[in-house]
């Protein structure tokens, strides 16, 4: 059974996606647990189609092709692999700190069922350790707006 004290947050960019649970400690401290994370398997080069634009031309459609090619296939992955983990773990609601870019794009993706347990904030924080999460004013404000 999952513990209600428990809340998730999911941090995300164009290539990673991590899964965390916050518990607060007994001194009132948060503290994060990685419970899951996923990388994506986009390969470049192998997704791009020919581009009108770029024959005869510099490669930046192509380039800018790409990029959002990457965006919208890791979206569709962390779509997949996190209504997954949400329903495994019986989880009502996530807070997704990513990059807008990459909100968008998983807007996009996510079915009505799996939005209606995100909240959604912009903010390029994938890279931080748990540690370094856990003193990040902008986590602790949305999870403790979070109901209990």
């Amino acid at each position: 059974m999952p513990n209600s004290k428990e809340k998730w947050i999911l941090v995300a960019d164009s290539e990673n996606a991590r899964l965390l649970a916050c518990a607060t400690t007994a001194h009132g401290r948060a503290h994060f647990d990685e419970k899951a994370k996923l990388r994506t398997t986009f390969v470049p080069g192998e997704h791009q189609r020919p581009s009108q634009l770029a024959r005869g031309h510099s490669s930046h459609a192509s380039f800018s092709h790409e990029q959002e090619e990457k965006l919208a296939h890791f979206a569709r992955e962390v779509s997949t692999w996190l209504g997954k983990e949400l329903d495994g773990r019986k989880i009502a609601q996530c807070v997704v700190f990513a990059p807008a870019r990459f909100l968008g794009a998983l807007r996009k993706e996510v079915g009505k069922g799996l939005a209606g347990k995100l909240v959604e904030r912009e903010g390029e924080i994938t890279q931080l350790t748990a540690g370094q999460l856990a003193e990040h004013r902008s986590v602790l404000a949305e999870l403790a707006s979070l109901p209990d």
